[in-house]
Formats: C-alpha cells, sequence, structure tokens
C-alpha cells in the first residue's frame, strides 16, 4: 500500500512539473497579444469630440500697447459608446467673454450656449463617465485639454485616430502629416462628414466607426515596442 501511495505522488508531481512548462511554439507575440486582450476585456469603448469658440483669457503690455490673449473653450460636449448611442450631448457656456463663435466650423451659437452648463459641471461628469474606459477620437488630447482633464489622472485609456499610423498608412495619407477624420472616413470608410458646420456628435460617432472597423490593426500597433530614441 505505501509503495502503491509513493508512485501515484510520483506521477502527479510529474504532471504538475509538465504543466508549469513554457509552450516552445507559443512566440512572444502571441503572448502580447493575449495579454492585450485580457488587458481590454470587459472595459467599455467610449468616442468622445468636443466644439470650442475663441474666448478673452486676458490682456498683456507689450511696447506696441496692451494685446488680447484668445484661447479656445469649451462650447460643446459629445460622448457616444460602442453601438452608437449618444451618452452626452451638451452645450457648454464659458466663463470668460466669447469673442469668436467660429459658427462656420464649429456650429455654435450665441442662443446654444446661452443657457449652457457650466465647464466644471461638465468636466466632472466627463471624468465619472470616462473613468476605465477605452477613449477613442481624434486629436483627443485637444478635446482633454479644453475640458481640463487628463487621461492617466482619470485614468481611461486614449486610442486617437489623428496620431495612429496603421490608419495614414492604410488610406495612403502622407505618414508625415496628421491626417483630418474628414480625410480617414473618405479614404477607409468612402463616407463623406465635415461638408459644413461640424457636429461634436457626427465627429465623435465617425472616430468610433473607424475604431471598430480597424480595431484589431490598431491595438497591435499600439501594442508593439517603440525604438529607443538616438542620443
Amino acid at each position: 500500500m505505501f509503495l502503491l501511495r509513493m508512485i501515484c505522488w510520483l506521477i502527479f508531481c510529474l504532471n504538475a512539473d509538465c504543466k508549469a512548462l513554457p509552450n516552445a511554439r507559443e512566440s512572444p507575440g502571441k503572448k502580447r497579444r493575449v495579454k492585450r486582450k485580457k488587458e481590454f476585456e470587459g472595459k467599455r469603448v467610449l468616442a468622445l469630440d468636443c466644439e470650442m469658440v475663441e474666448v478673452l483669457k486676458g490682456t498683456i503690455s507689450t511696447p506696441s500697447g496692451s494685446k488680447e490673449i484668445r484661447v479656445s473653450a469649451l462650447a460643446r460636449c459629445s460622448i457616444v459608446d460602442w453601438e452608437g448611442n449618444t451618452l452626452m450631448d451638451v452645450f457648454v457656456k464659458p466663463t470668460n467673454r466669447i469673442v469668436d463663435y467660429r459658427t462656420e466650423v464649429s456650429g455654435i451659437r450665441p442662443e446654444d450656449i446661452a443657457r449652457g452648463a457650466h465647464p466644471i459641471r461638465v468636466r466632472k461628469r466627463v471624468a465619472k463617465m470616462l473613468k476605465g474606459a477605452v477613449v477613442v477620437g481624434h486629436s483627443v488630447q485637444a478635446d482633454f485639454r479644453v475640458l481640463g482633464l487628463r487621461p492617466d489622472l482619470i485614468p481611461c485609456t486614449v486610442r486617437d485616430s489623428a496620431s495612429c499610423l496603421f490608419l495614414r498608412e492604410e488610406s495612403g495619407l502622407d505618414m508625415t502629416r496628421a491626417p483630418s477624420l474628414k480625410q480617414l472616413l473618405k479614404s477607409l470608410l468612402g463616407k463623406t462628414i465635415q461638408t459644413g458646420e461640424h457636429s461634436s456628435v457626427q465627429d465623435a460617432l465617425a472616430c468610433m466607426e473607424l475604431y471598430k472597423t480597424y480595431r484589431e490593426a490598431w491595438e497591435e500597433e499600439v501594442g508593439k515596442p517603440r525604438p529607443a530614441k538616438k542620443k
């Protein structure tokens, strides 16, 4: 009986050791893909876009006289989900005096933001919605900047179609310059947007469609190790 128990124990140990051995056929690339797949399991994917107006931030004195400081301010913020549902679309009333509504591009008019939400309230709401999500956008860092948010502090994962090299290569556009969202949609999906005034909802939906179509290749590019910078 003792001998039988010893034999069973040895067989158990051998099986455990075999399971612990790495699979020689499994490439490092495959391991990275599996790791990235697990990383994104259960994460929401949202698309963000903002429209902006120009406001007067202040003035500075120069030898030739006073000079106005003008900056962009949030006027509309839109967020859509993977299915294309609009989760948020709100007009925002800047706290500084508006000097240019940029209506021909932004689509924003005085009546749109006359009773708009306060920027701080919108910022808190957006941060709460984006927490833990994969956030897709075009030149989306500008949207975060005007919202007064940092993706690493929310935190959330950013996917920017303006900086995705795979999309530039696939579209045949200039690899040395960031393409416009309008160019990417036309070249890759054969769709036309932004024929006149922009809509932050339409632009967010366009970003989401790009990501859904090219997600696998996009994530593969993000997962590739970047070459070391030359000193």
